[in-house]
């Protein structure tokens, strides 16, 4: 895909040989254009937009009258590149330099198509970019070598090869403000090509017989070059798992002097170009490769920062509650904002969706976290189980604030999988039902179990707590005969201790059943205190009975 000029004009690649435009912002296709050969990637010249070169399976298809407006009328023109095998036997007896020099007169044969004998080097073009800082130049990736072609003389004017001992080649990014070259290599690492000032006419070529390739720099080249490139910089190898690999590099298209790498496992690294003795960080590329740099200032790329991935796959999520003006006043340090995630391996993630940052990741559960609950703003119940009829159930209380996590229920062996956790809407109770099991009833202040239902008592298939928890009981008389209390607004619902009733809402087979939690003083922490009656049941038809 590539941006063009105008109001969110997008160019993208379909398989196999179709170029569509897309008007992004009218969500419309302009037009479709098919070619009569297999497309791998394209580019579009930075000086003019109206020149687009395709990279096919044996050759390169440039396009000169390319617009947005209109379809173009002809299939391009095709660019064959063929060159001899360096490692043939008819050529071991020549000098380095020779087969150096042969190999870049011989590389670009044109719009003839070379005979079948001959090596076809495009066939392993991983890559096609125009340069972005010399007109008319075209870069050709290879796993071992960068290739700079001058399309006015259709000749190649310069060869970067690496060493053979070093990972391959990936992707290369040309700069816009400097003539210097990021080349990623399959390991994650990043090395830095700049354009030498002045070739030197006694540099031996690193392809010269008895060289040490230890001590040779195969950035340097003989007078016999164009255009010649030094390496500068290269920076570390990430570190990768068996299954990861990189994906591709994408540079700051202002600064040029920031890399991001994507890796296959989502994690993307930040890298950074800077100078070795300079301690105030620059602002652009151009700040640090200036007309005035010599060849002895060195440079440097760190990694500055990575962005994490999830370990396994998403199998719950859960947004905050909102705040009160108490509770945001209270946890100041949690951004408000906040999701939390439950992975298939265990893991529990808090994300800040106003940036999209990940603040906390927690490793709590041996099995796949199946469910999720907030116990207010800093405290997050979760439950996790495998698979199977009779299961080890696990539960975590996690402050995300200093990560303490409190396991309840640890007395317990295989049982029936956990089936509904639900916090109450002042968060001072949870209800925890099990298939086909028993009904428990926990106080999440003390974390202590309040009540476990009897066997007989019929098994929930919902359940749901009242959301009418903003009101505060008053010291009024009953109405009526009614066990509801006469209820009154408080603004403060999360600063008072709560009396009257907590109603819960529950489906069992062919039941809907509503009650209260009595409480009958300001302090509920003891089981003596507490009442769980059942003040109306309504059967229904077995047609409306769902979960």
């Amino acid at each position: 895909m590539h941006w063009m000029p105008g109001d969110y004009i997008l160019a993208a690649l379909h398989s196999p040989y179709f170029l569509i435009i897309w008007d992004i912002k009218r969500q419309t296709k302009l037009w479709k254009k098919s070619f009569t050969d297999t497309l791998l990637s394209f580019d579009v010249d930075p000086f003019d937009n109206s020149k687009i070169a395709f990279l096919c399976p044996d050759c390169i298809l440039f396009l000169d009258n390319f617009t947005t407006r209109k379809i173009p009328s002809s299939n391009g023109r095709k660019f064959y590149v063929s060159s001899p095998r360096l490692d043939s036997t008819s050529e071991e007896n020549l000098k380095g330099r020779d087969r150096l020099k042969r190999l870049m007169k011989g590389l670009v044969v044109g719009e003839t198509k070379p005979k079948p004998d001959e090596a076809m080097t495009i066939t392993e073009c991983l890559q096609l970019q125009y340069h972005k800082s010399l007109r008319h130049h075209l870069i050709l990736l290879y796993p071992r070598d960068v290739i700079l072609v001058d399309l006015h003389i259709n000749q190649t004017i310069g060869i970067i090869p690496f060493e053979r001992t070093m990972s391959p080649l990936v992707q290369v990014y040309s700069s816009r403000q400097r003539d210097v070259l990021y080349c990623l290599h399959e390991s994650g690492s990043v090395s830095v090509k700049v354009r030498r000032k002045h070739n030197l006419a006694v540099t031996p070529s690193p392809l010269d017989p008895n060289m040490d390739i230890s001590t040779t720099d195969f950035g340097s080249y003989s007078s016999e070059m164009f255009v010649c490139y030094e390496h500068k910089c290269q920076s570390e190898i990430i570190r990768q798992m068996k299954s990861s690999k990189v994906l591709g590099v994408s540079v700051d298209p202002i600064r040029e002097n920031r890399l991001g790498l994507f890796l296959s496992s989502g994690k993307i690294v930040f890298l950074e170009l800077e100078t070795a003795n300079n301690m105030t960080p620059s602002r652009s590329l151009s700040d640090i490769v200036t007309p005035s740099s010599t060849e002895r200032d060195n440079l440097r790329i760190l990694t500055s920062a990575i962005h994490p991935t999830l370990n396994g796959n998403i199998t719950v999520m859960k947004m905050c509650p909102p705040f009160t003006t108490k509770t945001q006043n209270q946890a100041a340090s949690i951004i408000p904002v906040t999701c939390a995630v439950g992975t298939t391996s265990g893991y529990l993630y808090v994300f800040n969706l106003s940036d999209g940052t990940l603040n906390k990741e927690f490793a709590l559960h041996t099995y796949p976290v199946r469910g999720l609950e907030w116990a207010g703003s800093r405290n997050i119940l979760t439950y996790a189980f495998g698979e199977g009829s009779k299961v080890k159930n696990e539960i975590f209380v996690t402050d995300i604030r200093t990560g303490q996590s409190t396991s309840l229920r640890t007395d317990r062996s295989t049982e029936s999988p956990i089936q509904i956790l639900k916090v109450s809407p002042l968060r001072q109770f949870f209800v925890i039902t099990m298939k086909d099991g028993p009904f428990e009833l926990w106080d999440l202040r003390t974390l202590s179990l309040l009540r476990t239902m009897a066997k007989k008592f019929p098994h929930v298939m919902a359940l749901e707590w009242s959301p009418l928890h903003g009101v505060k009981v008053a010291p009024k008389p009953l109405v009526g005969n009614s066990r509801i209390p006469q209820m009154v607004q408080d603004p403060n619902l999360d600063s008072q201790l709560w009396s009257g009733s907590t109603w819960c809402f529950q489906i069992t087979k062919g039941t809907f059943s509503t009650f209260p939690l009595m409480k009958t003083a300001s302090k509920m922490e003891s089981k003596s205190l507490l009442r769980l009656e059942s003040v109306r049941s309504i059967q229904l038809p077995s047609s409306q009975i769902k979960s």
